[in-house]
C-alpha cells in the first residue's frame, strides 16, 4: 500500500466515554511496555531472569496492541457523500487483529486489515486490481479526471486529478499508467511524445501500401519486393501499375511477393469493407546500377558503361 494511503487513516474524533479510557490505557499501557525492554537491555540475554522479563515484555505488548486494535476502530477516506453528494471524509469500520505467534512477539495486523477496510465490498475505494476493472475505471478517468472541452490533455493534469479528485479511486503504484496502456491498446486513446493523451473517437485511418525489398541483384537490376497492405480491414485488395498512380481500374495484385526490373511500380490498398478509406496511391523505386566493363582494343583500351535495369547516364 502507498505510505500516502497509511498516512490517510485516524482514530475516530467522536469516541464515545468507554474509548476515551482506552486511549489513555493506551498511553499507560506505551510506558509500562518501556520498563521491562529497559531491564531486559540492562540484564543480557544470558541473565538468568530474563526469560522472565522478556514474558513480561510480550505481555505488555500484547497488552498495549490489543488497546489500539480496540481505539482504532474507523478509517476516513475522502469520497462523495451520500447525503450531500458533496466531496467529504466518509468513514469505514476498522477491523485490526493483534496476532501472537508462538515463537514471535505479538503484532499488529494493520496494513492487510486497512487494505480490506477500503477495498471491494467495503468502502470500494482502493482498487488492488485495475486492470480487471479497466473498461469501468476508464469511464471514470473520462468523466471524473478528464478536463471538460478537451480532447487532447497532459497526462501529468489527469496524475494530478487522480490524486487531489475525493470521487475517484485510489489505485496501486503505477496503476493508472496500466490502464492507459490498456486504452492505447484498444485506439480508445492516443499517447504522443510530447506527454499529452487523446481520446476518441477517432478517424479512421487512410489505406497505404508497404514496399520492402528482399533481395537485388545488381548484374540484371531484378529486385524481388513484398508488399503488405496497411489498415485495409481483413481481406484487403491491392491494384498496382507500371504506368502511373494506380485507381479502382487498376489490375488486382494477387502474388504480394514478386519480382521486378521495372524502374516503378504503383500500388494502392483498398478495403472491401468500406471500414476504411482508400488512400494515395503509393509508389516504389527500383534501384540502378552503374556497371563497366574494360576491354582491349586495337585502337587501345575502352570501357563500356551500362545501367541496369535502364537508365540515362550523364558524365562530366
Amino acid at each position: 500500500m502507498p505510505r500516502s494511503l497509511r498516512a490517510r487513516w485516524k482514530r475516530t474524533t467522536s469516541w464515545s466515554s468507554p474509548e476515551t479510557r482506552r486511549g489513555s490505557q493506551a498511553s499507560t499501557l506505551r510506558r509500562a511496555a518501556c520498563t521491562p525492554q529497559k531491564v531486559l537491555k540492562d540484564l543480557g540475554r544470558e541473565h538468568p531472569q530474563a526469560e522472565e522479563v522478556q514474558g513480561k515484555l510480550e505481555q505488555a505488548e500484547f497488552d498495549l496492541l490489543t488497546t489500539i486494535e480496540q481505539v482504532f476502530n474507523k478509517i476516513w477516506y475522502p469520497g462523495l457523500s451520500p447525503r450531500t453528494r458533496q466531496p467529504d471524509l466518509l468513514e469505514q469500520k476498522l477491523d485490526l487483529r493483534v496476532e501472537r505467534p508462538n515463537d514471535a512477539p505479538p503484532r499488529l495486523v494493520g496494513e492487510p486489515q486497512i487494505e480490506a477496510a477500503l477495498g471491494p465490498g467495503r468502502a470500494s475505494k482502493l482498487i488492488p486490481e485495475p486492470e480487471k476493472q479497466a473498461e469501468a475505471l476508464l469511464g471514470r478517468i473520462e468523466d471524473q479526471l478528464w478536463p471538460g472541452g478537451f480532447k487532447k490533455v497532459k497526462w501529468h493534469d489527469i496524475e494530478v486529478n487522480a490524486r487531489s479528485n475525493a470521487r475517484f479511486a485510489w489505485l496501486p503504484p503505477k496503476g493508472l499508467d496500466g490502464l492507459k496502456r490498456i486504452a492505447c491498446q484498444q485506439a480508445r486513446w492516443r499517447e504522443t511524445a510530447d506527454g499529452f493523451v487523446e481520446r476518441g473517437p477517432f478517424e479512421k485511418a487512410y489505406t497505404t501500401v508497404s514496399v520492402s525489398r528482399l533481395s537485388y541483384d545488381k548484374a540484371s537490376g531484378e529486385a524481388r519486393i513484398e508488399i503488405k497492405a496497411l489498415d485495409a480491414g481483413p481481406q484487403p485488395v491491392i491494384r498496382w501499375s507500371d504506368k502511373g498512380p494506380a485507381d479502382p481500374s487498376s489490375p488486382e495484385l494477387k502474388d504480394l511477393s514478386l519480382s521486378t526490373s521495372k524502374l516503378r511500380l504503383w500500388f494502392l490498398a483498398e478495403d472491401p469493407t468500406g471500414d476504411h478509406p482508400s488512400g494515395n496511391s503509393v509508389l516504389w523505386r527500383n534501384e540502378i546500377s552503374l556497371l563497366h566493363e574494360p576491354r582491349e582494343m586495337s585502337s587501345g583500351r575502352v570501357v563500356e558503361l551500362k545501367a541496369v535495369p535502364a537508365g540515362a547516364m550523364r558524365w562530366t
